[in-house]
């Protein structure tokens, strides 16, 4: 049976709809890469901006998974 588990270590200290730390923002987009992808941050951003995922389709469902999480450590 599949549990949920928190995207962050410390969601007690949200409160409402406070805005991610950069440190939260992260530590969720890399969550989202693991999870999805099986890899690191810095290996899908390398991976992306290669162009690798344009030759593999078959990881078309898993990178816009991944790809709706981008603007967390896209910000600014």
């Amino acid at each position: 049976m599949a549990t949920q588990q928190p995207l962050i270590s410390d969601s007690a200290e949200l409160k409402g709809a406070q805005a991610f730390t950069k440190e939260q923002a992260a530590q969720v987009f890399e969550k989202m890469v693991q999870r999805y992808l099986k890899m690191s941050t810095p290996q899908f951003l390398k991976c992306l901006d290669a162009g690798y995922f344009s030759q593999h389709p078959e990881l078309e469902r898993r990178l816009d998974s991944v790809l709706f999480y981008l603007p967390l450590i896209r910000q600014q």
